[in-house]
């Protein structure tokens, strides 16, 4: 057992006739224990290692350099650098980065290593939410990279549906022929459309393993004719029969608000 003496260290100065100065470490030959006693915040040196008696009996392993460190709190000022692997997992709370009102810029993973960065979890009711003020959102690839925007992929039986996302594909089974000229109207409900002024992009195609030749032109969309509704009329132009039982119409959608 070692035993520091618990005493505080004077020293004489001229403003301050007698000032408290911090107690001396201790170094020695192995790690501390609970029996080694010293004054409150002596520290302990051993191996390049650190501790601190921070209570009765207690002695706290200081993080050294290059080695792991477990904090409940953890605040940084300044200017800081870490080097390998980090992992921050907040529990029930918050991880705020940036959340000051100081203008600064923000990096995230932007080196010239090949990076694969990962934002939002798709389980559940999980979302994520990307904002920009007036400066914009700009989404940049390399001349043979992809930007993709996975859709929610339905496959029906009707030309009435209902798809409660915000980009989305029906693809419509077509159970009768649409002959040539002869017209359909597709309904789709959708809770995102909250208004007429809603902006919706919107594509429609036909695919057929029948006959070639029968194709579809969307004459006009109507957005809310109906409350939460998007209408598109659509006709075949073509020079064949788009087949039943063998074809499909596709309705490609993306609310943009």
């Amino acid at each position: 057992m070692a035993l520091n003496a618990i005493k505080n260290s004077l020293a004489y100065g001229f403003n301050n006739a007698l000032q408290n100065l911090s107690p001396l470490p201790i170094v020695a030959k192995r790690v501390p224990s609970s029996t080694d006693v010293a004054e409150i915040g002596t520290y302990w040196i051993y191996d390049n290692e650190v501790w601190m008696f921070t209570s009765s009996a207690n002695w706290t392993q200081l993080a050294a350099a290059g080695n792991e460190g477990t904090f409940t709190e953890l605040t940084v000022n300044g200017i800081s650098a870490l080097n390998g692997a980090l992992t921050v997992a907040s529990g029930t709370g918050a991880i705020n980065i940036s959340a000051d009102a100081a203008a600064t810029t923000v990096n995230l993973a932007t080196g010239a290593g090949v990076k694969a960065l990962t934002i939002g979890s798709t389980h559940t009711s999980s979302a994520t939410t990307i904002n920009s003020g007036t400066g914009g959102l700009v989404l940049n690839s390399n001349g043979t990279g992809n930007i993709l925007i996975t859709a929610d992929n339905v496959l029906g039986s009707s030309y009435t549906f209902t798809q409660n996302v915000r980009v989305g594909s029906q693809s419509i089974a077509i159970i009768s022929n649409i002959t040539v000229s002869a017209s359909i109207v597709i309904t789709m409900t959708n809770s995102f459309l909250a208004s007429l002024s809603t902006p919706v992009l919107c594509t429609v195609t036909s695919s057929t393993s029948g006959t070639a030749g029968g194709y579809l032109q969307v004459n006009g969309i109507i957005n809310g004719l109906g409350g939460e509704t998007l209408t598109i009329y659509c006709t075949n132009v073509g020079t064949q029969t788009i087949s039943g039982g063998v074809s499909n119409v596709i309705v490609t959608f993306m609310i943009l608000e």
